[in-house]
C-alpha cells in the first residue's frame, strides 16, 4: 500500500521528533533544519507539519506567549504527544523565525530554559533605556509565569 503525501510528511515530523527534536530557522531567505540549509518549501512543510502534529496529535499542557517588542512575538509551549513530552520555543521577527523543539523527559525543562534566558537577556538589554519600564515589568511577570511552568 502506497503512502499519501500527508502520511509521508507526518512520518518526517515524527522521525525528527524521535531523534530528540530539532531547530528550524528562517533568516530572511535562508532556511535551515538543524544547521543544514534547506529549501523554502521544506521549511514551510516542516513548520506546517509541526503545527499540525502539535494541534492534532498532542495535548497542550501549557503555553505562554509574550511580545517584548511588538514585531517579535515569542512562545514557549509544553505538550504531551505520542512521542512523549515535547517542549517548543519559538521566536519571530522582521525577517526571521526560529523553532527550537525538544523531546523527552527534559523537553519541557529545555524549552523553559531557552525562554527564561531570552526573557532575562531582554530585560537586561532594556535596563536603563528610558520609557521601557512597563515592558520590563511585563517581562518580569512573564518570567515568573514561565518559571512556574511544569518541567
Amino acid at each position: 500500500m502506497e503512502t499519501t503525501p500527508k502520511e509521508r510528511k507526518r512520518s518526517n515530523i515524527e522521525q525528527l521528533l524521535r531523534h530528540g527534536g530539532f531547530v528550524l530557522r528562517r533568516d530572511f531567505r535562508e532556511y535551515e533544519l538543524n544547521g543544514k540549509e534547506i529549501s523554502d518549501e521544506e521549511y514551510e512543510d516542516t513548520w506546517n507539519e509541526l503545527l499540525s502534529y502539535l494541534d492534532e496529535d498532542c495535548e497542550r499542557v501549557e503555553e505562554i506567549s509574550y511580545e517584548p517588542f511588538e514585531e517579535q512575538p515569542r512562545v514557549v509551549g509544553l505538550y504531551e504527544c505520542p512521542v512523549g513530552k515535547v517542549g517548543v520555543f519559538s521566536a519571530h521577527g522582521d525577517g526571521f523565525d526560529v523553532f527550537r523543539v525538544y523531546v523527552g523527559d527534559k523537553a519541557w525543562k529545555h524549552a523553559k530554559s531557552v525562554a527564561i534566558d531570552d526573557i532575562e537577556s531582554t530585560i537586561e538589554l532594556l535596563q536603563g533605556i528610558e520609557g521601557t519600564e512597563e515592558i520590563e515589568e511585563e517581562l518580569r511577570n512573564t518570567l515568573e509565569n514561565v518559571k512556574d511552568m511544569p518541567e
